[in-house]
């Protein structure tokens, strides 16, 4: 997982990550931000998936649900699940892609970029 951190013009941090992982993008700049508060809520609670205390945990954002176990997170965007019809109302042979609302990584790796993402805004 390819990324870089920068700051925009007004002085907002932003992240941009490679393509098939856009929704972290969206997660660091929308969901999290510059919020040191929800970084530490999300380094306790991978400490807490790590050591067993707990097996998984869900956080609905404003447009998106990531969903961490010890072994990875996923990020959905909610329109995946509001947008997706009912296969009965679908022609035969259709299918659904979610190419672009589902991205996900290792917990491990997630935990890194948390951190830099925190060095970077702390700066």
């Amino acid at each position: 997982m390819n990324y870089q951190f920068v700051w925009d013009i007004e002085g907002t941090p932003q992240a941009e990550f490679e393509m098939g992982f856009e929704l972290f993008t969206q997660w660091f700049c929308d969901e999290i931000g510059s919020d040191i508060n929800k970084i530490n809520e999300l380094h306790t609670l991978i400490s807490q998936l790590q050591s067993g205390e707990i097996l998984e945990h869900s956080i609905k954002g404003e447009s998106l649900t990531m969903v961490l176990n010890p072994d990875e997170i996923e990020i959905t965007a909610d329109s995946l699940q509001a947008d997706i019809p009912d296969a009965d109302d679908m022609p035969e042979g259709t299918e659904v892609s979610d190419d672009g609302c589902m991205s996900g990584c290792g917990l491990e790796d997630f935990a890194v970029v948390l951190e830099s993402w925190k060095e970077f805004i702390e700066g």
